[in-house]
């Protein structure tokens, strides 16, 4: 079961052409208007907490909305809400005025791969002296075990697993690349402490941070493709199963993109199919080393 919060029903002051404000007794019916809604609808809603822990921490919440914040900052609170679940299938989605600001913040230079509140750089899209695998030990002076830690308030996986929610932050669910600027803050420029991976120089470095085009441009140019994609026609676009054996046979990695059909040509049983077809390879190539 998906449950989905949408962010553009909220009632809004303009203050400018981009972001709004929020008077507190908006912030506050809203977010009674979500937690009826979760009650209401939401199947798991006390799987990881009790009714209890539930409420006490809506009312931090509430707390929290006791003066006017930016849009921004509520839909950062009613994050925290939906993570407190620790349901990886409760999503919160900006729309409209909030979407489109959001959307047109730039992001970090480089793809990461979070280990044990570790960040590591995977690729970097900018022409900054950043070797891929190098270590980020600290963002804008924010030391990368504080980075995640402060993420897992805003964020969840399925269940109280932590590593399969730091898995997330490389993917395209909650891209570090995205989620750090709207939690911490957006800027032009991000001062960088970095552990170089082959000499383990420690040194300091800014990058500018940029749109999601030159992103996407650059990446494509330097390796050849995009490691995510950003719409469903994207996604729909890739092979839905992928089987590719290391250079000595000795291993097989075996990627799933998806497990809906593309197409109502697609037979029913594909799926099976190439399960199939790839364990068959891999015996094959077994046999071949034996």
């Amino acid at each position: 079961m998906i449950l989905l919060i949408g962010m553009s029903s909220l009632p809004q002051k303009v203050l400018s052409q981009e972001l709004t404000t929020y008077r507190a007794s908006q912030m506050q019916s809203d977010l009674h208007k979500f937690k009826h809604a979760l009650e209401y609808a939401h199947p798991g809603l006390y799987t990881h907490n009790s009714p209890a822990e539930f409420n006490d921490f809506f009312n931090h919440l509430l707390a929290q909305t006791s003066a006017p914040l930016d849009a921004v900052q509520f839909h950062n609170i009613v994050l925290q809400l939906i993570a407190y679940l620790h349901d990886g299938h409760t999503r919160v989605f900006p729309a409209n005025k909030l979407r489109a600001y959001i959307n047109k913040q730039k992001l970090l230079p480089f793809h990461s791969l979070v280990q044990k509140q570790r960040i590591f750089i995977t690729r970097n899209v900018i022409g900054k002296d950043m070797a891929d695998g190098s270590e980020i030990i600290a963002i804008n002076g924010v030391s990368s075990d504080k980075i995640i830690v402060t993420l897992q308030r805003y964020f969840a996986g399925d269940g109280l697993c932590g590593s399969c929610l730091e898995y997330r932050f490389g993917t395209s669910y909650n891209s570090f690349y995205r989620i750090f600027p709207l939690i911490f803050g957006f800027h032009t420029v991000y001062e960088l402490t970095i552990k170089d991976y082959k000499t383990n120089k420690i040194s300091s470095i800014e990058v500018p941070a940029v749109s999601v085009g030159e992103f996407r441009t650059n990446e494509k140019a330097k390796y050849g493709n995009n490691l995510h994609t950003v719409s469903i026609e994207e996604t729909m676009a890739e092979p839905a199963f992928k089987l590719d054996f290391g250079s000595d046979n000795r291993y097989a990695l075996m990627k799933i993109s998806r497990f809906v059909k593309d197409g109502f040509e697609e037979p029913a049983n594909s799926f099976p199919d190439m399960y199939t077809v790839a364990f068959r390879q891999i015996k094959e190539r077994g046999n071949l080393l034996s």
